[in-house]
């Protein structure tokens, strides 16, 4: 089966940097002059950046008499120095700038290097001062437009592939790869080597991308974006704002909150207790629905309780039960007679909206009948995902239940339930549920193949795809926002609520 991503070739000239740099270090261990490595470190960027002929480049040789780290910096200093004389030489004022702020920021420069950085400190003024035409590329790098790529696109994907984040974009990429609808197939480079964006932009830059995937990472993702790349970049994550020439596409259950907003709003909800856990996911959420609980129309009450004493006493507390106890407890005092007696818990709430993990979700419905609130809702939003096996295992457990998931869960889950309706004896064990391609995370590469050839993804309010993560759709601020199904738990079954 043909594979569409093809892994960026390892002997790029980054990597023959580094490279050389290693063999110069090595070298510098073995003997006091170290012209040899130096010089094949400098020729190899000159000559991989176009900065200088092989032929004509001048090379300054770290003092011999300096500690290894020493020597290792003074290499690393004169490299961002020959990357921001690059850009002047391409008028790339971004990346001049965006390199001078590097050297700018560095407290011991080699007193070597001084003049050429006042030289570039110069030209800089000059670029504010006199108004130093910027190349209409860079100068309109705000205005590009998230343009999708075409059959003949050069397509860069940049995911994990070693590191913390390797299974993760492992996961992506067998996604991608399986779903991907354009002929071409696309570049993968692993975002997990590098460290500094920067570097990872200068190979980058070597592709010429027509449009970037990638990063993952949430702290690369963010600082890819610092660097303003003038391509446009689909982020697999959820930054705070965007240019025009960005999107982030990633599962995020505060976004997903206008599922919940809209279904409460369909069944006419005005009067809702909501109940959290000690989890921040849980906090975050309901700041979320808080906010967005205050935009719909009409007079409508929000009680907000933490679940920091146990579900059952948190929720006595929370509907007047404790209350009640306490009147009886009074009154047997006061007329020294044991009561028969039922707690009575309050009657003006319409609802009960829980973010919580499922240990404590499954509690929440039973509690209310308890107390004779059999004809409340019982609305369950995860602070914390199950996984498909803890959905198995307590599907006894449920009791007329909206939950908001995403469908991939659901889907494993119904899959183990037909094996297991084929043969009682099949154990449920981690391997059957942990299947690359029912993940979240390869959902989530399957996801990217689907829209990257729809032009919907640039137009506010628009239904785009349904997914094994969700319903994706773009927002009134026209971001991209995966919204999680609605489904009924009761009874030992999982059915999808059609709204």
């Amino acid at each position: 089966m043909r594979k569409h991503g093809m892994l960026a070739d390892w002997f790029t000239p980054l990597f023959v940097l580094k490279k050389a740099r290693l063999l110069q270090l090595n070298r510098l261990t073995c003997m006091n002059v170290n012209s040899a490595g130096r010089l094949l470190a400098a020729a190899v960027f000159c000559c991989a950046f176009g900065f200088y002929s092989a032929a004509s480049f001048a090379v300054i040789v770290p003092p011999s008499n300096e500690s290894l780290e020493a020597q290792i910096e003074f290499i690393d200093q004169e490299i961002l120095l020959l990357r921001a004389e690059l850009a002047q030489s391409n008028q790339d004022i971004p990346a001049f700038q965006r390199y001078l702020q590097q050297l700018n920021a560095l407290n011991n420069l080699a007193p070597i290097f001084q003049p050429r950085l006042e030289s570039l400190q110069q030209f800089n003024q000059q670029v504010s001062q006199l108004g130093l035409k910027v190349p209409k590329e860079a100068k309109l790098a705000e205005n590009i437009e998230f343009k999708m790529p075409s059959e003949g696109s050069q397509v860069l994907v940049l995911l994990p592939l070693s590191g913390d984040y390797q299974a993760a974009g492992q996961s992506i990429l067998q996604g991608l790869q399986a779903a991907w609808p354009l002929n071409k197939a696309f570049t993968v480079i692993d975002s997990g080597l590098y460290e500094s964006m920067n570097e990872l932009w200068e190979l980058v830059k070597l592709y010429q991308p027509d449009f970037i995937i990638g990063p993952l990472e949430p702290n690369k993702a963010r600082a890819f974006q610092t660097l303003a790349v003038q391509v446009p970049t689909l982020y697999l994550n959820q930054l705070d704002t965007y240019r025009a020439n960005e999107k982030g596409l990633s599962p995020s259950k505060v976004l997903g909150l206008d599922q919940l907003k809209a279904f409460v709003d369909t069944l006419g909800l005005e009067r809702v207790l909501v109940l959290s856990d000690a989890s921040n996911s849980a906090l975050s959420l309901q700041n979320g629905f808080q906010q967005a609980w205050s935009t719909l129309e009409g007079h409508r009450t929000f009680e907000a309780v933490n679940l920091d004493k146990g579900v059952h006493q948190s929720m006595a507390k929370a509907l007047n039960v404790q209350r009640s106890n306490a009147r009886k407890n009074w009154i047997q005092k006061t007329v020294g007679l044991e009561l028969e007696f039922e707690a009575r818990a309050r009657q003006d709430i319409e609802a009960v909206i829980f973010f919580s993990s499922i240990d404590e979700a499954i509690q929440i419905k039973p509690i209310l009948d308890f107390y004779h609130l059999n004809s409340v809702f019982s609305l369950w939003y995860p602070s914390t995902y199950p996984t498909a096996e803890e959905l198995l295992s307590q599907q006894h457990n449920w009791q007329q239940t909206y939950a908001f998931l995403p469908p991939y869960l659901v889907q494993v889950h119904s899959d183990k339930m037909d094996s297991i309706a084929q043969d009682f004896s099949t154990p449920i064990n981690d391997d059957d549920l942990s299947v690359p391609k029912s993940g979240l995370f390869y959902a989530l590469g399957e996801l990217v193949a689907e829209i990257v050839k729809n032009s919907r993804i640039n137009q506010a309010n628009q239904p785009i795809a349904d997914s094994t993560l969700g319903t994706l759709i773009t927002n009134q601020e026209g971001r991209l926002s995966i919204l999680p199904n609605v489904f009924w738990l009761d009874d030992k079954q999982i059915q999808p609520v059609n709204e």
